[in-house]
């Protein structure tokens, strides 16, 4: 009777774990560890992309690259598509070995993530050539103003500027139709100035003695005449 009765009570322990475990833990532990995965690898997967990424414009100066964040891509990405094949034979695969094929895809990105932590952050800081700091042009203030007419005949009201070396703003008054005004420098490629029928725009530069050419990029403008040297002194 005592027998039977132990039986009974641990019959009776057992099921209240199991409705434990199925009604309330696995709902919460299910998501949440779902959810840390996905952190986890979000993480590791962004450090890697973020340490191999490029700047892509020719105007900055770029900081050197390693091609190890682009190896380390790669076989996260290798790693993916085995462990997406590795699912796809889940039903004839072990559990084991599942596991370990899955224990194994997360080990690897999250050190590949440990790996570049700082990669992505030890980039030097981007310079843009000619653009000047919020403090260096406090100093310089108040700044020479070059104005630039953008007239009507895609032409601009002169061939020849001058300016002194040091930061100037350059105002582009528009005078008639659409007219954009860049540099053919490449280094100063972020410097666009973009009018509309009588607006204006303008930027401050920073430009050392020498000659540069204006012009306008819109097709068939800079052929037109609208161009000019900016003589600097």
């Amino acid at each position: 009777m005592t027998t039977e009765t132990e039986t009974q009570n641990n019959e009776e322990s057992g099921e209240l774990k199991k409705n434990l475990r199925d009604r309330l833990f696995l709902p919460f532990a299910i998501p949440l560890g779902a959810a840390a995965i996905l952190a986890l690898l979000g993480i590791s997967f962004s450090r890697v992309f973020l340490a191999g990424g490029q700047e892509g414009e020719s105007t900055v100066e770029h900081a050197a690259k390693s091609p190890a964040p682009v190896m380390w891509a790669a076989i996260i990405t290798l790693l993916v598509l085995f462990g997406a094949a590795g699912i796809s034979m889940m039903k004839s695969m072990k559990t084991n070995t599942f596991v370990l094929v899955i224990s194994g895809f997360l080990v690897a990105s999250v050190l590949a993530g440990s790996v570049l932590a700082g990669a992505s952050d030890v980039k030097e800081e981007v310079v843009l050539i000619g653009q000047p700091t919020e403090a260096e042009i406090t100093e310089a203030s108040p700044l020479p103003i070059l104005e630039v007419d953008a007239l009507p005949n895609n032409t601009f009201q002169s061939t020849k500027f001058e300016v002194d070396a040091g930061i100037t703003e350059i105002a582009y008054i528009g005078k008639g139709g659409g007219h954009r005004l860049k540099f053919k420098d490449t280094r100063f490629n972020w410097f666009d100035l973009v009018v509309n029928g009588t607006s204006t725009d303008s930027a401050p530069i920073k430009l050392d003695e020498g000659t540069y050419y204006i012009f306008c990029p819109i097709p068939g403008h800079e052929a037109a005449g609208m161009f000019a040297d900016l003589v600097v002194k």
